[in-house]
C-alpha cells in the first residue's frame, strides 16, 4: 500500500504557526516547539483534497459511532450498572458496525491499548496512533480533530479517515486505574476481555481514534 504524502497539511499547520506567531503581544515559541513541529509534520496528507462527499461521509459515520455509543453507555450505566454496560456495549458497537457496513463504510475504534483483540490498528492506523500519542505528550492541544487521507492501493483508492477518541468521566469505570475500580467490574472486564490492556487511563487522555475506510474506485 503506498500512502501519498503532500505538503498540504504542513502548509497548513506552518501557517496556523505563523499567524500565532505575529499577534502582537505573541510569547517566543516553547523549547518543545520544534519537535512538536517534526512530529505534526508526520501526519499524512493527500496531494489532492479528499473528495467532499467522501468525507462528510467518514465524518458521519464516525460521528454515528461515538454518539450512539456514548448515549448507549451512559443509559446502561444507569440503567444496569457499570457491569452489565461493559458486554452490552461492546454488542452494540458491533450491530453498529455492520449498519455501517452496509453503506459501505468500515468503521472502528482503533486503540495502542486494546480491550477487545478486533480492535487491534493496521499498521497505518498504528503509524498515526504512535504520533499522536507523541503529540499529546508535548501538547494535548495541537492534536488534530480529524485526519481524512487518500490512499492508494493495488486495485484503486481509498478515503482512510481517523478521528481521535478521549477518555470522558464516565470512561473511566471501565478504564480507568485498575486499583479504582469496582471489584466486580473488574471482574467482569477479566473474564470477558483476559488480555485487556484499556486500564489506567486519566480524563482526557487520547485513547485512540475512530477509524473509518471508504472505497473510492479504481484510479
Amino acid at each position: 500500500m503506498r500512502i501519498r504524502i503532500a505538503t498540504g497539511l504542513l502548509v497548513l499547520v506552518a501557517a496556523a504557526l505563523l499567524a500565532t506567531a505575529c499577534r502582537p503581544g505573541a510569547e517566543p515559541a516553547a523549547p518543545e516547539q520544534p519537535k512538536l513541529d517534526a512530529l505534526l509534520a508526520q501526519l499524512p496528507s493527500s496531494e489532492q483534497p479528499p473528495p467532499d462527499e467522501a468525507v462528510r461521509r467518514a465524518k458521519a459515520a464516525a460521528r454515528r459511532l461515538g454518539v450512539e455509543l456514548k448515549s448507549e453507555l451512559l443509559r446502561l450505566l444507569d440503567e444496569s450498572g457499570p457491569v452489565g454496560a461493559i458486554e452490552v456495549c461492546s454488542k452494540r458497537a458491533t450491530e453498529i458496525r455492520q449498519a455501517l457496513a452496509e453503506e459501505g463504510l468500515m468503521v472502528r475504534r482503533v486503540s495502542l491499548k486494546v480491550r477487545n483483540p478486533a480492535d487491534r490498528p493496521d499498521d497505518w492506523e498504528r503509524r498515526i496512533l504512535e504520533t499522536l500519542v507523541e503529540i499529546a505528550a508535548v501538547d494535548r492541544s495541537a492534536l488534530p480533530e480529524e485526519l481524512a487521507v487518500v490512499v492508494a492501493r493495488d486495485d484503486g483508492e481509498e478515503l482512510r479517515y481517523l478521528r481521535p477518541i478521549f477518555v470522558q468521566r464516565p470512561c473511566l469505570t471501565c478504564h480507568g486505574p485498575v486499583d479504582r475500580m469496582d471489584p466486580e467490574v473488574r471482574d467482569k472486564i477479566a473474564e470477558l476481555y483476559p488480555g485487556d490492556q484499556a486500564t489506567g487511563y486519566a480524563e482526557g487522555d487520547l485513547r485512540g481514534a475512530i477509524s473509518v475506510r471508504l472505497d473510492l474506485g479504481q484510479r
